[in-house]
């Protein structure tokens, strides 16, 4: 009980103070990977944006992770953002826990738990965020 009123008052929180882990749009760039969670309720990709200024080799592609929700209207939210890696595999231990797999990367947004509140009621649903580190990406694939 303590912890449904816990998260009920984060999301009410959330809703009011307009908190949000960056834009509610990723920016021009390509899609390369989406997993959808196993009650079909959230939707996961991991999203290469478009550089800017045609550095080139100076700079790192960054890699995002965000996720959506499929049943109701909610922005989508950035979850993970990274450079110095390979990308990201994705993949759901349950309907409420999203493993984002890596081998190296330098991460430097980080949100561990996306909560999706359906307006006039009082459903709601949590998913965490978990990262877990393999010597290869290839390696992520195996479970």
């Amino acid at each position: 009980m303590k912890r449904s009123i816990e998260l009920i008052g984060l999301a009410l929180l959330s809703l009011l103070t307009g908190c949000a882990n960056g834009p509610s749009e990723p920016s021009k760039g390509t899609e390369i990977a989406s997993v959808a969670a196993p009650d079909g309720f959230a939707r996961a990709f991991v999203f290469v944006p478009e550089l800017a200024g045609g550095l080139g080799a100076t700079i790192s592609q960054p890699y995002q992770v965000w996720m959506e929700s499929l049943k109701i209207g909610t922005d989508k939210q950035l979850m993970l953002e990274a450079d110095k890696t390979d990308g990201f595999h994705l993949s759901w231990n349950s309907a409420g826990q999203l493993v984002v797999c890596y081998a190296d990367a330098q991460i430097y947004k980080f949100r561990n738990q996306m909560v999706m509140v359906v307006e006039s009621s009082p459903q709601m649903h949590v998913v965490e965020v978990l990262l877990k580190r393999a010597d290869k990406i290839e390696d992520c694939q195996v479970r």
